[in-house]
């Protein structure tokens, strides 16, 4: 939480020139971060070869949406935990703001640029 002061620390900047993010436009969304460990990009038409294989992610016992409430309440901690954790690091906080505070999901789709459909469409929520 202190910034990366060996890529800073050269130049003379300080670690709050930052710019911090848990997701981004690339990759998972939020609620897709701790729903899925494994990427499904089958609708991309590439036998789901496209998109990085190492998301970083955590599915909590089940794979996608949850009929657990248990798991549900884990994500949802897991959400806030992320959120804060960003909100309060050194450096500019940047929330992707495509949908990741209303929970929106791609359905385990980490590359979906090659759609257009509710799996990009950033105004659907869950």
């Amino acid at each position: 939480m202190t910034g990366s002061s060996d890529i800073y620390a050269p130049s003379g900047r300080r670690t709050y020139a930052s710019v911090n993010f848990v997701t981004c436009h690339d990759g998972f969304t939020l609620t897709d971060l701790v729903s899925y460990e494994q990427k499904h990009n089958e609708a991309n038409g590439e036998d789901n070869h496209d998109g990085a294989a190492n998301n970083l992610s955590r599915n909590w016992g089940v794979e996608g949406p949850s009929p657990s409430v248990r798991i549900d309440r884990v994500r949802d901690r897991m959400k806030r935990n992320f959120l804060t954790t960003l909100m309060f690091s050194p450096g500019r906080a940047h929330d992707h703001s495509g949908g990741d505070e209303i929970g929106r999901s791609q359905g385990g789709n980490n590359n979906p640029y090659c759609q257009d459909s509710e799996i990009s469409w950033q105004s659907t929520g869950t």
